[in-house]
């Protein structure tokens, strides 16, 4: 058992959290990737009914 307890010890000393944000897109890339597809998908174009959208989207 003592074992154990020094093992935790000398683990937990090694590790620690780091707390993010609920929401980061600025700390996950594939947010850039989704923004670009969504640029290239939608940006400048004409759609005349929400349905064109939609099957874009």
């Amino acid at each position: 058992m003592i074992l154990h307890g020094e093992w935790l010890d000398y683990t937990l000393q090694r590790f620690s959290l780091e707390f993010l944000p609920l929401y980061s897109p600025d700390l996950n890339p594939v947010e850039r990737l989704w923004k670009l597809t969504c640029r290239l998908a939608r940006h400048n174009r004409y759609f005349p009914t929400l349905q064109d959208i939609a099957t874009v989207s």
